[in-house]
């Protein structure tokens, strides 16, 4: 009996002996695990990472790596991320860069989510694509999807489009927009608050403000708040002014002829010699010369083109498509070579004004060959199908040709001074030439010296046949009183 308990204590002995030499072995051949230290077994720190916040982490060797399991915080070599906010993400950390559902940030300073978007601070560079929706407070540079992003401040995007409060530049749709502020949209359409310059393709546009833009494959449309003024530069370099009215905009061609869509605004193209100006409420069509600026326009009714002279203010004028007009086309001449089929011509080789159809023309005043008012008048207007050439010396003053169709329903009004109108009307189904007299103390000078044999001379007396009509305070009224 002694014997037995002897050789069973023996053998409790030896186990014993075995489970502690065991133990002993598996200590000195491992490493304590430690949560806060990813390196210290990285395989069971990212499988408790998965138990602790759901989220599949890969950090490799965990080099450099520390964890702070109360917070929930990884910080690795490029910045710290808020791993509890990433259930169901796949993160994967490698030096300075995480990378969280295939979206890659370098040395992000603090990453986390909110709202259900990806977050960070700054960063230096990210490398985002898809839908997935983020916040960057600063961003240095930042390439989603051919859209890139450099210097940007306050940068989301929500699964479709941008929202940047400021950025130095944004590479988008093939051009590019420098020193913005408020930024919203994508790469077809986009409104900038403020921006130095935004190229779209060959197209530039300076100094905008307040502009919203829609990208098209051939041709980019612009639509400014009121009273904004866009800086233009076209494909072919030319330069012109765009400033809006309400519910603006225009719309640029890239290849030639140029070709502006305008409506409730104004463009403008300058020489150092002239300006032309077109201005419209509905939309009209612009057409430009590569050496010459404008080349015709179609314009709707209510809208104006206004030549303006910038050597002689006397040669200025405006041809005008009243509201009861139809769509006019007005082309200007200004080489030898150029040929046209319009309803209109201001030929500026010949000094030849040709306007047909329902269409005004506007001159400014003269008294004794000089201006003397700054509010255009009415010199023609054209009610209903006439046609009307005037060929001038120097665009100054000249001959008036009115060939009138024989159709009864043609009319015109022609304002040779504020004193003496020519109006041409059918009476009784016959056109009859009637001269109307205003009721003036002064008249000013005529702007023709003839209107089909209706001769006008130096001292403002109008004949024709035999008739002589003198104009208030003439010399000659005296004359005649006295003899």
């Amino acid at each position: 009996m002694r014997g037995e308990r002897l050789t069973i204590l023996i053998l409790l002995l030896i186990t014993l002996s075995t489970l502690v030499s065991a133990q002993f072995e598996e200590q000195e051949g491992s490493t304590e695990y430690d949560v806060g230290n990813p390196q210290s077994d990285p395989q069971a720190w990212q499988d408790q990472m998965g138990n602790d916040h759901g989220v599949n982490i890969d950090v490799g060797s965990g080099d450099g790596m520390s964890y702070n399991e109360q917070a929930g915080i990884l910080t690795y070599s490029g910045g710290e991320i808020d791993l509890k906010n990433f259930r169901g993400s796949t993160i994967k950390i490698s030096g300075n860069t995480v990378t969280v559902d295939g979206q890659e940030l370098s040395n992000a300073d603090k990453t986390t989510k909110r709202g259900g978007s990806l977050y960070a601070t700054d960063v230096e560079s990210a490398e985002m694509s898809g839908t997935t929706p983020y916040i960057f407070e600063h961003v240095e540079r930042l390439e989603h999807d051919g859209f890139i992003i450099n210097q940007g401040s306050e940068v989301e995007f929500d699964g479709v489009e941008f929202n940047i409060a400021s950025a130095d530049s944004i590479i988008i749709n093939g051009g590019v927009a420098t020193q913005v502020l408020e930024f919203e949209g994508g790469r077809s359409s986009f409104r900038v608050k403020q921006a130095d310059q935004v190229q779209i393709r060959c197209l530039v546009l300076d100094d905008v403000r307040n502009t919203d833009f829609t990208v098209y494959a051939d041709r980019t449309k612009a639509e400014p708040d009121e009273d904004e003024l866009l800086r233009i530069t076209d494909c072919t370099q030319t330069q012109t002014t765009y400033t809006a009215s309400a519910d603006a905009e225009v719309t640029i061609t890239e290849q030639a002829p140029i070709t502006y869509t305008v409506r409730n605004g104004k463009v403008v193209y300058e020489t150092a010699t002239h300006r032309d100006i077109l201005e419209t409420e509905e939309a009209s069509e612009l057409i430009f010369d590569f050496y010459d600026g404008f080349k015709c326009m179609s314009m709707s009714p209510k809208a104006s083109y206004y030549y303006v002279d910038k050597l002689d203010a006397r040669r200025d004028l405006t041809v005008s498509n009243p509201e009861y007009g139809n769509l006019y086309t007005l082309c200007l001449k200004r080489t030898v070579s150029q040929t046209f089929s319009s309803d209109g011509l201001i030929d500026f080789i010949e000094n030849r004004v040709y306007l047909q159809n329902t269409i005004d023309l506007l001159r400014y005043p003269l008294k004794d060959g000089q201006l003397i008012g700054t509010q255009l008048t009415y010199f023609y207007r054209g009610l209903t199908d006439p046609v009307m050439e005037l060929v001038m010396n120097n665009f100054i003053t000249g001959v008036q040709k009115q060939n009138v169709p024989t159709i009864s329903q043609t009319a015109s009004r022609t304002h040779l001074n504020n004193f003496y109108e020519i109006i041409e009307e059918p009476i009784n189904g016959e056109m009859h030439t009637l001269i109307h007299l205003n009721e003036i103390e002064e008249a000013h000078d005529s702007r023709l010296e003839e209107y089909n044999g209706i001769v006008i001379d130096d001292s403002g007396i109008l004949r024709t046949g035999n008739m002589e009509i003198l104009p208030p305070n003439h010399p000659k009224i005296k004359e005649l009183l006295d003899g």
